[in-house]
């Protein structure tokens, strides 16, 4: 049954993986356009502003066709960038601009799909690309169809459907055909590419749709330049390819994971994996056949498990340095996110709701893997024991290396090294680059260390020692970082703090940064895109190589260093071990008073049990005493009828006797008589007796007759006496027989009698034991109360009262129990906080004083190609070296910069050499509900934990018009849950997660509740009326607040003293353009004062549902002459403050307008604003929320009549 269970959980994964495939196989990009930056870059190097810094590359855009040759316009650009003189080996041609909207419209009236659509699609695709040598000629291969054209033209062969027919070896063959046209032009010229055009417009475009595609061939000629050899040699590789059309970010790691399904080797992560995928399919089932999963748990309300997962047991040994706490929720987030026990799953998700502390959560988790990391590395004695050696197999050099000097890599022997990397990804890059630089921001940690006047001395100075430890400008612990060849810089430094500040300096290469120190150490970076691993490589490693490695004795003097911090970090944790059982003790008191009271219950009941059946028993002696007293008043009363009996017949038989006796003497007198008659007869009465009759013989006839009578008479009396004799026996011996009986019973009375007392004596003995144990119960209550009472003082007990208080509805006495952290106290924390700061010191010491570490990052910038080798040349590893040898480099960084961010996009370039499942640790990803759940899986993939922390409330995926149509030409039943464009990585990982709780719809009491991971529900970002807003339209109300109030020098800047609605009616400009220009001079007018405020930049985000409304926004500030003044701020925040919904997700501002748009005539784009975008628009404002709209229309939407109900009554509060 399991075998089979697996089998088809298999069978629909790889339907489910060969869906994302093919979708993300069609899926495109727009036409290739240049960036701001490089556009900024160009005009620089045009205009030879040598005050201006020198970039490595330019990439150069020229339109296509030109009326010039392409050798003559690479001619031209020698001139013009001169100092740009190495070309990249690939010239782009992107060729066809093909207007989305069509193809998008093309596909909804072949699938026969209702456009409603709040917006139309602006962007243009490419229809056709290739490659090109400097000379002009064809490269190879290298010509490209649109895929989403392509996969038009398939879907319309098959009248919309996709499902057989579509394969990227079908799309090559396609390619080999028209490539047979321009293979042997060399070079090609601008009629061989229109005679290419138009062959591909007759035949995948022009019978599309009504609309008649004209034959413009129009284009872009691309290609990049670089500043020298060494910048050309390690980026050409790296730079954008525009014209491969089939992007794929996902392609590879989904085919990836597709191929592994056939292995018989599942770990728990890939077993989760597997769930994972098949998440949406299990789920629709369940929910259609009304079933429900059993082995959920609401976490939110299950006492019995939030007890059980806030033992102090259970909490990391670490703390991140601050005199704040985790919330309750958090805690239990982080205690389950890190637990090794059987009962949790290698994904977990996490439900964040708008300002509810995920980076905090994120932050304790990652000094969990820093300690426990620490806790293996302090048993080495020196740190290259933790490594054993591995050889490259394809290198020229000594070993088959790539390097003289640096001829093999190294591995960790113990695997569980590699748990403790932390991979944060997510597909928002602002998002994980925040993170990334707000987990070493100082300022930051500092002040959540600083004491408040209402703490007494002992806290101050605990707080303060902690804080000096992080703290650049105090801490006693100094490095030499290396300024130049012969000098060195001594800094202060918590965990290389000089390469942090490095990395996060505004500028793209090392140059030393020995000025103001902002960040106190390298735990993060933001990695992925090769913009950001160069920084890295040049801003951390080459200055880690400089100052530390110069040499092997440099190395070896670092190891007193390691001994003395992994002395000082076990004397720690010892520290930290003690405090934590008998923080376990205090917090198991409860228990072990349950457990006690529980076994005197059960003597209780077991007492009571015996005295109910001695009491039973007492009753039924009782009866039987009755009883025995009937039997023997019956057997008196028997026994005296019997002697009655015995008595009469006694008088009988005396009687009979009597009667007998005469009767004997009577007879005797007879035959006396006779004898005597006879003696006196006759010889002839003698002779003739018979034949004479004589008186005489009469007589003696008479009398021998007589004689019989009485014998007779005799004889009967005789019977009759020997009957009264039985009788009279018998009677005897039931007499007897009842005296017996009656001596036995009153025997039997004495013995009932005795047991009565003893009984009674029993039940009374038994009720004073219940007596005796009722007061030790009432006693052990007692005892307890006074020691949690007692320690009450330093923590927050988990006790009756704090149960009551969790399940009170004031809202004030709830909140502060949310916001409580049980059995955690102060010392604790702090000492904790200190334990993480020695383990950072364990982690610094073992690089320091470790060969396989030098060895491993110098091989890791070889093979990113930042680094030359001996020879000075840049190498190229192998593909197998690569792949071989790339997890054991990057695990070897990750002791140097524990976490390291990426985007979902960059994790196939970033990681691809990485194929190994679970080669990797721990994986974070942010803001889960943004992303589609396919994009995770790469990242998942090489990961061997994940925690998913984001919410289903929030920003859904951004799926294409395009991609969402081109679902629903899959007709295979198994993916219709697939096929919703709202399903997300948090929602997968959700489904798979039996610790969380549900959200109903507060806006749909109809719709079923939604089951969401572990929640987080203390908010602390914004205040009324935003919070209530999110709460009431998304939250069911389970969110409690905590945000205080805005400082007095920031409400002076605010446009006004409170949030409001402005209601606002015009004209929309129409055509699915939902902008209305007087909506737009509202805002303005706020931009405006707010600029005027602030003097410059405000802290203002405008933000609407709709892009249309946002470019009518941007092009009003651009016009604005009364901004003119701040130009270069003004630059700054139309690009960085000023955008859609899901441009802000994750980011905050002091205030914010939030700018409808629409009029009565775009009701559809009015009903296409779900809650989810309110939610995330409102609580991005911290203090004021200004929504422009006009209520007539937007009150159509149950969501904003709500949202202004909510927005009076604020105002009527302030």
């Amino acid at each position: 049954m399991i075998k089979s269970n697996r089998t088809h959980k298999m069978t629909i994964a790889k339907k489910v993986l060969d869906f994302w495939y093919l979708v993300d196989f069609l899926n495109q990009e727009a036409f290739p356009i240049t960036s701001k930056e490089n556009k900024k870059n160009i005009n620089i190097e045009k205009n030879r502003l040598k005050e201006k810094r020198q970039v490595n590359k330019l990439t150069i855009f020229h339109d296509y066709p030109s009326n010039k040759k392409l050798s003559e316009i690479i001619n031209e650009d020698n001139h013009t960038f001169n100092r740009y003189s190495y070309i990249s080996n690939n010239l782009h041609l992107c060729i066809g601009k093909v207007s989305k909207e069509f193809l998008i419209q093309e596909l909804y009236r072949m699938l026969n799909l209702e456009d409603d659509r709040p917006e139309q699609e602006k962007s243009k695709v490419c229809l056709f690309s290739l490659k090109l040598d400097e000379d002009g000629s064809y490269k190879e291969n290298s010509l490209r169809i649109s895929p989403l054209v392509w996969g038009i033209y398939q879907c319309n062969l098959t009248d919309g459907q996709f499902d057989s027919n579509l394969s990227n070896d079908r799309y090559m063959k396609d390619i080999s055909f028209f490539e047979q046209s321009i293979s042997n032009t060399e070079p090609l010229n601008s009629e061989c590419i229109k005679t290419l055009y138009k062959q591909i417009v007759n035949t995948y475009i022009k019978n599309m749709g009504t609309k008649t595609f004209e034959y413009n061939v129009e284009g872009s000629f691309i290609y990049t330049r670089y500043k020298n050899e060494k910048v050309f040699e390690r980026e050409d590789g790296l730079s954008p390819d525009y014209s491969e059309l089939i992007k794929g970010f996902y392609t590879s790691d989904l085919k990836l994971v597709r191929n592994a399904l056939d292995t018989t080797n599942l770990n728990p992560m890939f077993e989760s994996i597997i769930d994972y995928v098949v998440s949406a399919y299990t789920n629709y089932n369940e929910k259609n056949q009304k079933n429900s999963s059993e082995d959920r748990i609401n976490i939110r309300e299950s006492k019995p498990d939030i007890e059980k997962w806030l033992h102090p047991d259970l909490s990391p040994d670490g703390k991140w340095p601050s005199k704040f706490s985790p919330a309750l929720m958090q805690q239990i987030a982080i205690n389950i996110g890190i637990s090794k026990s059987e009962e949790t799953r290698s994904i977990f998700s996490v439900n964040g709701p708008p300002g509810t502390g995920k980076t905090t959560l994120l932050k304790e988790i990652i000094v969990s893997n820093i300690v426990e990391r620490a806790k293996i590395l302090s048993t080495y004695e020196t740190a290259d024991d933790a490594f054993e050696v591995r050889y490259f197999q394809d290198g020229i050099e000594s070993h088959n290396s790539y390097d003289k000097y640096v001829n093999k890599y190294f591995a960790f022997k113990n695997n569980d090294l590699t748990k403790y990397s932390i991979l944060v990804a997510s597909s928002n890059n602002a998002a994980v680059e925040n993170i990334t630089k707000d987990l070493p921001d100082m300022d930051g940690m500092l002040s959540s260390l600083s004491s408040s006047d209402n703490d007494n001395p002992n806290k101050k100075e605990n707080l303060e020692k902690v804080r000096s430890l992080f703290d650049i400008s105090t801490t006693e612990n100094k490095e030499k970082y290396r300024k130049d060849k012969t000098q060195y810089i001594e800094k202060g430094d918590v965990y290389f703090s000089h390469l942090a500040n490095n990395l996060f300096a505004e500028r793209n290469q090392a140059d030393d940064n020995f000025g103001e120190d902002k960040y106190w150490g390298i735990i993060s970076a933001p990695m992925g895109k090769s913009n950001n691993i160069s920084k890295y490589s040049f801003n951390v490693l080459s200055h880690l190589i400089q100052s530390f490695y110069v040499n092997n004795q440099m190395i070896k003097d670092r190891q007193k260093g390691f001994s003395k911090v992994k002395k000082e970090f076990d004397a720690q944790l010892k520290i930290v071990t003690n405090l934590k059982k008998n923080l376990k003790t205090i917090s198991q008191l409860s228990d072990e008073h349950k457990k006690r009271e529980e076994q005197l219950i059960y003597e209780r009941k077991s007492i009571e049990i015996e005295i109910n059946h001695y009491a039973n028993k007492l009753r039924q002696l009782q009866v039987n005493l009755q009883s025995l007293k009937n039997k023997k008043d019956k057997n008196k009363e028997e026994l005296l009828l019997v002697a009655d009996n015995v008595k009469t017949l006694r008088v009988n038989l005396c009687e009979e006797d009597v009667k007998q006796q005469a009767l004997n003497e009577k007879l005797e007198l007879i035959r006396s008589s006779i004898i005597k008659f006879e003696d006196e007869r006759k010889w002839y009465e003698v002779l003739f007796g018979r034949s004479i009759n004589t008186e005489r013989l009469k007589r003696i006839k008479e009398t021998k007759e007589e004689k019989q009578r009485i014998s007779f008479k005799k004889e009967g009396l005789q019977k009759l006496i020997n009957t009264i004799k039985l009788q009279y026996s018998e009677a005897i011996a039931i007499q007897k027989e009842l005296e017996t009986q009656l001596i036995n019973v009153e025997k039997s009375i004495i013995a009932t009698h005795n047991d009565l007392d003893k009984c009674a004596t029993s039940i009374k003995k038994k009720r004073i034991k219940i007596t005796h144990l009722e007061m030790t119960i009432d006693a052990n209550k007692i005892k307890l109360q006074e020691k949690l009472a007692y320690y009450r003082k330093d923590m927050t007990v988990i006790d009756k009262q704090f149960w009551n208080d969790f399940g009170s509805k004031d809202n004030e006495t709830n909140t502060k129990v949310q916001t409580s952290n049980p059995w955690i106290t102060e010392i604790y924390n702090r000492e904790r906080e200190i334990l993480f700061y020695l383990a950072l010191q364990v982690h610094k010491e073992f690089i320091l004083s470790s060969k396989s570490c030098r060895d491993n990052f110098k091989n890791l910038q070889m093979l990113w190609k930042y680094k030359e080798n001996y020879k000075g040349e840049l190498c190229n590893y192998s593909k197998r070296d690569k792949e071989k040898s790339f997890a054991h480099l990057l695990n070897t960084l990750f002791l140097l910069t524990p976490v390291m961010s990426t985007t979902f996009a960059s994790v196939g370039r970033f990681l691809g050499n990485i194929k190994e499942q679970g080669a990797l640790g721990l994986l974070v990803v942010d803001e889960a509900g943004q992303a589609s759940p396919h994009l995770a899986l790469g990242a998942l993939w090489r990961c061997q934990q994940a925690i998913i922390v984001g919410d289903p409330k929030q920003v859904e995926p951004v799926v294409t018009d395009d991609a969402d149509a081109i679902k629903k030409a899959f007709s295979d039943k198994t993916l219709l849950p697939y096929m919703n464009k709202t399903v997300s990585v948090q929602e997968f990982a959700d489904n798979i997660n039996r610790f969380g709780s549900y959200i109903k719809d507060s806006m749909n009491t109809d719709a079923p509740p939604t089951w969401v991971g572990c929640p987080l529900i203390v908010h602390r970002r914004c205040i009324n009326p935003m919070f209530d807003i999110s709460n009431s339209l998304s939250y069911d109300q389970t969110m409690k607040i905590q945000t205080g109030k805005a400082k007095r020098k920031d409400e002076e800047k605010f446009a006004l003293d409170h949030s409001a609605w402005f209601d606002i009616s015009g004209k929309e400009v129409g055509q699915k353009n939902h902008f209305v220009p007087n909506q737009g001079k509202e805002a303005l007018r706020i931009i405006i004062d707010s600029f005027n405020a602030y003097k410059g930049l405000p802290d203002l985000y405008v933000i609407s549902p709709f892009t249309t409304v946002i470019n009518g926004v941007k092009n009003l500030v651009e016009q604005s002459e009364e901004l003119q003044s701040y130009k270069d701020d003004l630059n700054n925040w139309v690009d960085n403050y000023c955008g859609t919904v899901h441009k802000f997700q994750g980011k905050e501002a002091k205030e914010v307008i939030f700018i409808l748009g629409c009029d009565k005539n775009a009701m559809g784009a009015v009903r296409w604003v779900k809650p989810n975008i309110i939610n995330v628009a409102a609580t991005r404002a911290k203090y004021r929320l200004y929504i422009i709209g006009e209520y007539n229309v937007w009150q159509q939407s149950a969501i904003f009549r709500v949202t202004k109900k909510i927005m009076d009554g604020a105002k009527v509060e302030n």
